[in-house]
């Protein structure tokens, strides 16, 4: 792939003070990078690089690659309350809705089969997750994606901790059920 990109600035988060069921978010060891754009800088030896990119950032420079900002916080759900161009992102091969088994579109059907459960003729219809729930689901997603399992654990605490940082628990209910992606089918 090469460095088709510049790395990520180190974004100063909040080290978040929750975790979610069978998945820690206090910081994690710096991961392997998923592609050679993923790898960030550091500060330090001391400091853990940052995974994520805001979309406002990664999605300019991915133009005519092949490659979309996949949000982490969905910006159909958090939309209202963590700015587009701010929501968290990593870059994922191929298109979310028309490139069957690509790493974005896998991503994404996972998020769709978590978001059915809550939409008309789902198992919970009328239930609004909580932001502990999707983001437990955005880390199933991310693997189910082929994130490595390090890349998605940080990516999945740094997604929370910005959460956080607009006054979201994981407790609190998700902001929004998204309507269906319409993904075209298998």
């Amino acid at each position: 792939v090469g460095e088709m990109f510049h790395p990520a600035p180190k974004i100063p988060m909040a080290t978040p003070d929750f975790q979610l069921p069978e998945l820690s978010l206090n910081p994690a060891p710096a991961p392997e990078p998923v592609m050679a754009f993923d790898k960030a800088p550091s500060d330090g030896p001391t400091s853990t690089p940052t995974v994520t990119q805001p979309y406002g950032e990664l999605s300019p420079g991915l133009s005519g690659t092949g490659v979309q900002a996949h949000h982490l916080n969905q910006d159909a759900a958090y939309g209202s309350v963590v700015p587009t161009d701010q929501g968290l992102t990593l870059p994922r091969p191929g298109n979310a809705i028309t490139d069957v088994g690509s790493p974005h579109f896998d991503a994404h059907a996972t998020k769709e089969g978590f978001w059915n459960q809550f939409r008309e003729g789902g198992a919970r219809e009328g239930e609004v997750p909580t932001t502990g729930e999707d983001l437990q689901n955005t880390h199933t997603s991310l693997i189910n994606a082929g994130v490595p399992e390090a890349t998605a654990k940080q990516a999945v605490q740094e997604a929370g901790a910005q959460l956080q940082q607009y006054g979201l628990s994981p407790t609190d209910p998700v902001p929004r059920v998204p309507g269906r992606l319409n993904q075209v089918k298998p």
